[in-house]
């Protein structure tokens, strides 16, 4: 991992992980769909591998994504403790 993650990014891959567009995480988290594209972009490179596949027009989790998605969640939910 050669950058720091950040909260945010992590929101972005719950957002289109569940609404299976970027367009529609977008409108979810009050962003544009060009931030939560790059966003996800930085995440990938954080990560060293992709987070989704393209299928039918949506956005699937990669296996890796679907791997992390229990754990992201954990921490999304601590930050809203805290």
């Amino acid at each position: 991992m050669s950058q720091t993650l950040r909260i945010r990014q992590l929101e972005a891959l719950m957002a289109v992980s569940t609404n299976g567009s970027v367009t529609a995480a977008a409108t979810d988290l009050g962003i544009s769909q060009p931030a939560v594209s790059r966003l996800l972009s930085d995440l990938e490179k954080s990560l060293g591998f992709q987070l989704f596949d393209r299928r039918e027009g949506r956005l699937v989790p990669s296996q890796e994504a679907r791997y992390l998605q229990p754990s992201v969640e954990r921490v999304l939910e601590l930050m809203k403790q805290i």
